[in-house]
């Protein structure tokens, strides 16, 4: 399909020492098999000290459905650091996913990543699992 898209989003995380909220906006456009995506994010720890990050996709999608994506993150991100402190961190993330469809109904997904939050976190993984489309 050459179709175009859009994302709004919002979430609010209540913890015992904070408050965050996460605001997305993104741009999707689909150019024959490839879908290309944009959003732009912006969070904030007690309504101080807005961070922005940035998100891009793309994915290829074959004529049975199959899907092969790549997507690639980075920005700063409102982290607490101790009680009462604050601070934005670098943040970096890349993702390799893809979906095989062994019938109409049934599919395999895997997905394999990087991620990388300032000196804090380094978080590498992967996932396998199926899929069920009911008609």
């Amino acid at each position: 399909p050459l179709s175009f898209g859009y994302t709004v989003g919002a979430v609010q995380r209540q913890y015992m020492e904070s408050l965050t909220n996460i605001y997305k906006l993104g741009l999707e456009k689909y150019l024959g098999n490839y879908r290309l995506a944009y959003t732009g994010i912006v969070s904030t720890i007690n309504q101080t000290q807005p961070a922005y990050g940035q998100l891009i996709q793309t994915q290829w999608v074959g004529p049975t459905n199959n899907r092969v994506g790549l997507a690639y993150s980075f920005g700063m991100e409102p982290t607490v650091i101790s009680p009462g402190a604050l601070a934005s961190v670098k943040t970096q993330f890349i993702q390799l996913d893809g979906l095989y469809w062994l019938t109409k109904q049934l599919g395999v997904t895997a997905s394999l990543w990087h991620g990388m939050q300032g000196d804090y976190y380094q978080r590498n993984g992967g996932q396998i699992g199926i899929r069920v489309a009911f008609d």
